[in-house]
């Protein structure tokens, strides 16, 4: 069978492969025959290398990066049309990379893909377009098929472990699969990343370009049908034509250039839900603010009470997704960020209701505009690793959507401080109509809504991310409603609990715990007492309705979280 594909050679594996020269950058036309891949080089040479089943042992004393012989391990796909090798120089110990794969096409005009993404070997990182967690989970990607402008999207977003010695990770691809000059699909992206390898350390940033990368010829996806392909750090524009090389990884203000890779194999085919529409809601989390090597404070902020301080808007038309952002922080100051956009410009991606991603356009603070890298990602993709405590599980909540907002933007008071959101949390649905709560005949009645809690905390110089249950009781009657008690469970190993006074109750769809008369209170281990504020408000159909979502904020001595809440009857 014929095929095409790249070889890559990494000098210093840290760093990732040797993309800008072009010598360890080759494409490869070849052929698998009788359990061999023999391949003319792109500048001459030739490489061939033994293929299995499956994954299998390989080996090659013919390569195109010098003399020694190559060893490792490939991987053939169950159809037999794409292998990718992952090996290693026994001459000088360095990385090479090769994929070959039968070029697709034909290709779908409706429908959708999923593709499981694998790990950057030549990094060591699990989570490509991040930081290696060691956590075995890579995320997936996205291609809507549909429309001019075919968008493609990806995100994991992981949490491993538990209180101050907690990592965490996140990335965000975002982007197009337009047509090359020669009329062949190409992925044209973008991706952030954040990770944070303890609860005191500085976040580490990534960004830059992503693309499909190109085998001999020209071709980028492979497979008789679009099953594989392999992503890597490049910038290319609409007729797949290379603009840079390379993606920016920033760590205490030092940023070092990587080159990861990334082989993708299609999944499933589900698109799900698309809907074209806006849905509003809540965000609470951590402003870290840092200079250089050293963490200067942490700014808690939430989006207040009303829920048209958080709107994402979605066209399943246009394939993008929009966002408008309000909050305000600890100092009073009001943090304005407009993200993506409604028509197509590379900004955003929408592929269904429970997946899209769209980046910072504009980021104003206290009306005063700042440079900034803000990217709002969808909880679709969410992994754990030691991190959900006994009893507590992720609200399926079917009227909610939940994600992430992180990245970092310039101080607006000392232009030389950074200031990075640390995996800020959302949840957004389609708000109740007042009518839905307090019109209710005939009345009184009582339903308890239950779910999760879920956000960032500060515990002396350590942030990190914590999960609890909740639990909120309301009585509703003619004309009114009453927030009668509300617990959470578990959350960073405490359980909090308060009950309502009786009172009038209210005449909207939002409510506030403080304003019923009581906060929560419990006893963190090592912080002691601590008070919990809710703010919230009903969301999707039924009388009542079916969810409650909101803000959770509790403070004590040297301790703070801020969170956001989603829940279901």
């Amino acid at each position: 069978m014929g095929v095409v594909g790249r070889a890559k050679h990494a000098t210093v594996p840290a760093t990732g492969t040797d993309d800008t020269t072009l010598a360890n950058n080759v494409g490869l036309t070849g052929s698998f025959v009788s359990g061999i891949f023999g391949a003319t080089a792109e500048f001459g040479g030739g490489f061939t290398i033994n293929v299995g089943t499956g994954l299998f042992e390989a080996s090659s004393t013919l390569q195109p990066f010098g003399a020694s012989t190559l060893t490792g391990t490939g991987q053939l796909s169950p159809d037999g049309e794409f292998v990718f090798y992952r090996l290693t120089d026994l001459g000088d110990g360095h990385k090479v990379i090769a994929f070959a794969g039968l070029p697709t096409t034909s290709f779908p005009s409706s429908g959708g893909s999923i593709y499981a993404l694998g790990e950057d070997f030549v990094r060591a990182n699990d989570i490509a377009f991040a930081e290696h967690l060691a956590s075995g989970q890579r995320g997936s990607a996205y291609i809507n098929w549909s429309g001019s402008n075919r968008p493609f999207a990806g995100s994991v977003v992981l949490l491993k472990g538990m209180g101050t010695s907690q990592q965490s990770s996140a990335y965000a691809m975002f982007g197009s699969v337009p047509n090359d000059a020669s009329g062949r699909p190409h992925i044209q992206a973008k991706a952030r990343g954040q990770s944070k390898l303890s609860g005191t350390a500085q976040s580490i940033l990534f960004s830059g370009g992503i693309s499909s990368s190109d085998g001999f010829g020209g071709p980028d996806i492979f497979g008789s049908t679009p099953e594989y392909f392999v992503l890597e750090a490049s910038t290319v524009n609409s007729s797949d034509s290379i603009v840079s090389r390379g993606d920016t990884r920033t760590f205490q203000e030092a940023a070092t250039t990587v080159f990861p890779n990334v082989a993708a194999a299609l999944g499933s085919a589900d698109l799900a839900s698309r809907t074209s529409r806006t849905i509003n809601g809540f965000i609470a989390g951590i402003d870290q603010r840092f200079s250089g090597g050293s963490i200067l404070t942490n700014i808690d902020f939430d989006s207040g009470s009303s829920v048209a301080n958080l709107a994402i808007s979605t066209n399943a038309s246009s394939n993008t997704a929009s966002a408008a952002i309000t909050y305000f922080d600890a100092f009073e100051r009001s943090i304005a960020i407009s993200l993506g956009e409604a028509t197509p410009l590379g900004r955003s991606a929408f592929i269904n209701d429970r997946v899209f991603a769209a980046e910072s356009t504009s980021i104003t603070v206290s009306s005063l505009a700042v440079s900034g890298n803000l990217v709002l990602t969808t909880a679709a993709d969410l992994v754990t690793s030691g991190f959900i405590p006994a009893g507590v599980s992720l609200c399926t909540c079917s009227f909610l959507t939940t994600g992430f907002l992180f990245g970092d933007r310039q101080d607006a008071n000392v232009s030389a401080n950074r200031t990075a959101t640390q995996l800020a949390t959302w949840v957004a649905g389609v708000p109740a109509a007042a009518s839905q709560v307090v019109a209710i005949l005939p009345g009184p009645g009582v339903a308890t809504y239950n779910g999760h809690v879920l956000g960032t905390v500060v515990n002396g110089s350590s942030v990190y991310q914590a999960i609890g249950g909740i639990s909120l009781n309301f009585t509703f009657g003619a004309g009114n409603f009453q927030f009668n008690s509300a617990s959470i469970s578990n959350f960073d190993g405490t359980n909090y609990s308060g009950s309502g006074s009786p009172g009038p109750g209210f005449g909207t769809n939002s409510f506030s715990s403080g304003a019923a008369g009581f906060l929560l209170s419990g006893t963190h281990p090592t912080a002691g007492a601590v008070t919990v504020n809710l703010t919230g408000a009903f969301f999707g159909p039924g009388t009542p309705p079916e969810n409650v979502a909101g803000i959770a904020s509790g403070f004590g001595t040297g301790y703070k979280f801020t969170s956001t809440f989603a829940t279901q009857r």
